[in-house]
């Protein structure tokens, strides 16, 4: 049986890659690394108001805050603040399309947000662009946050009125179509 291999183009090139790399790095853990010569920097004096020895705790610090160690760009810790939900028209965004509510169960919300927008259902204790679902009554969702309340009504056109609550599944027959 006669097999014979022929590389491609495409191997020698991977294969010429792989040697020009391999090549760079054992010239590079040959030579080392530039550490010592960053060790050698000599450091920049900072002047004191006082020697460090001599601040409290209630001393201000801002001289040593100022100067960071290290480097320049390197930044003292801040917490970031919570961006407390402050208007309430973060929720006039959201359109209550309806609600669905089942005995010994929680009710549904049915929300859209802006026209042509997802449909997103939530239920009391859901969270919501920071404020929390906390009843579904028929027509209606009472949205908290701290000691505001918001309540979503659901938009009906002009001249209709509210459907009855529902009886149940009435039961249609169901009809064949005319054989012709």
């Amino acid at each position: 049986m006669n097999t014979s291999f022929r590389a491609s183009p495409l191997l020698y090139s991977l294969a010429l890659l792989a040697v020009i790399l391999a090549a760079a790095l054992v010239r590079q853990g040959w030579r080392g690394s530039r550490a010592t010569a960053i060790l050698r920097t000599p450091p920049r004096t900072i002047t004191l108001a006082r020697p460090l020895h001599a601040l409290t705790l209630t001393d201000d610090l801002q001289v040593i805050q100022d100067r960071a160690l290290f480097y320049a760009t390197r930044k003292f810790y801040e917490p970031v603040r919570a961006t407390p939900p402050t208007t309430r028209s973060q929720l006039s965004r959201y359109q209550l399309m309806g609600t669905l509510l089942l005995p010994q169960r929680a009710g549904v919300a049915f929300l859209r947000r802006g026209p042509g927008g997802k449909t997103k259902t939530v239920s009391p204790g859901d969270r919501l662009d920071g404020w929390t679902v906390e009843a579904v009554q028929s027509g209606k969702a009472v949205f908290g946050y701290r000691n505001q309340r918001v309540t979503l009504t659901t938009a009906l056109p002009p001249g209709t009125t509210p459907a009855a609550q529902s009886g149940g599944i009435v039961r249609m027959p169901m009809t064949r179509p005319p054989q012709s």
